[in-house]
Formats: structure tokens, sequence, C-alpha cells
């Protein structure tokens, strides 16, 4: 009876260590999981922070664009101010012109 008894209790024994063993190797299994993601994990954030500094460069860029194009405009604006200035002359000098009459005897001439 206590060879039966011995027998039993080995035999579970044998088991508790099997399922001990199956757990460790789960542990095991599941530790390298968690390796493997923090790896990627860091994989992916070395990329977003690469992207995040070329996305930084654009902008930097852009601006700079922007800024020129600004500065193209306010030379546009100075020149159609200067534009309008001298029609304005003009229009005013050919108005002079016109009231004074020796240029009117003078265009009666010239026809």
């Amino acid at each position: 009876a206590l060879e039966a008894d011995a027998s039993v209790l080995a035999g579970e024994l044998k088991a508790k260590k099997e399922a001990l063993l199956a757990e460790v190797a789960r542990a095991q299994a599941f530790e390298a999981e968690v390796t493997a993601l923090q790896q990627a994990g860091a994989a992916k954030e070395k990329a977003l922070a690469a992207n995040l500094k070329a996305a930084a460069a654009k902008a930097t860029e852009c601006e700079a664009e922007l800024t020129k194009a600004k500065a193209w405009h306010a030379e546009l604006e100075v020149e159609r101010a200067e534009k309008k200035a001298l029609v304005q002359a003009l229009a005013q000098a050919k108005a002079e012109l016109d009231k004074n009459p020796g240029i009117k005897w003078l265009a009666s001439i010239c026809g």
C-alpha cells in the first residue's frame, strides 16, 4: 500500500513538475513576445521621430516659400501703386495740356 501511495505521489509530483515546466515555457514565450513588441515599438518610435523631423524641415521650407511669396506680393503692390500714380499723373498732364489754348491751336493745325 505504501508503494502504491508512493507511486501515486510520484505521478502527481511528475504531473505538477510538467505543469510547472509548461508554465515556465509559456512565461518565457510571453517574455519573448513582450521583448519583440518593445523592439517593434522602439523601431516605430524611431521612424515616427524621423518623420516628424522631416515634416518640421518641410514646414520650415514652406514657411520660407511663403515669406518669399509675401515679399513678391508686396513688390507687386508697390509696382501697382506706382503704375496707378503714373497713370494719374499722365491723365492730369493731358488734362492740363487740353486746357492750354496754344495746344488746342497746335492740335487744330496738325489735325
